[in-house]
């Protein structure tokens, strides 16, 4: 069994847009955990960042929105990098995500980028009778 953080409300990474960098929520060779009910927003490069090696990553119930402001290369709402099998995003949103910052294009930006190598059995699904799954300047999964 994982362990379990609940932050007793907002949680302000960064105090101003002269100190930002990075993302709000990086998981890095983290086998099997699971992120539930979470919102990631405004992070500087994009929302949550999981690389690695990462098996039997989950990602349910989440919402990964208006990030990316401070650069035009990344800005992904969650992505998932590296190896993994038996990961799974399911009933997530991710919308307004966008690249910007200096010279950059502010873009419209992957809400969900799932770029593997060597590994199986990744899901992204939704369940329930309107399951949809959008792409433009949202990416829903219900």
């Amino acid at each position: 069994m994982g362990a379990t953080y609940a932050p007793a409300g907002r949680y302000e990474a960064w105090p101003s847009r002269s100190t930002a960098g990075g993302f709000p929520l990086v998981f890095w060779d983290a086998p099997h955990v699971e992120v539930t009910g979470l919102t990631v927003c405004h992070g500087p490069m994009g929302g949550c960042h999981v690389n690695g090696t990462h098996p039997g990553f989950r990602a349910e119930r989440c919402r990964f929105h208006d990030n990316g402001w401070l650069n035009d290369e990344h800005g992904v709402g969650l992505g998932l990098y590296g190896t993994g099998d038996g990961n799974v995003v399911r009933n997530c949103d991710a919308f307004g995500n966008h690249g910007g910052g200096e010279g950059g294009t502010d873009s419209n930006a992957d809400g969900f980028q799932i770029s593997l190598a060597d590994s199986v059995g990744t899901v992204v699904a939704a369940t329930g009778p309107s399951a949809t799954a959008t792409t433009g300047s949202a990416s829903s999964i219900h």
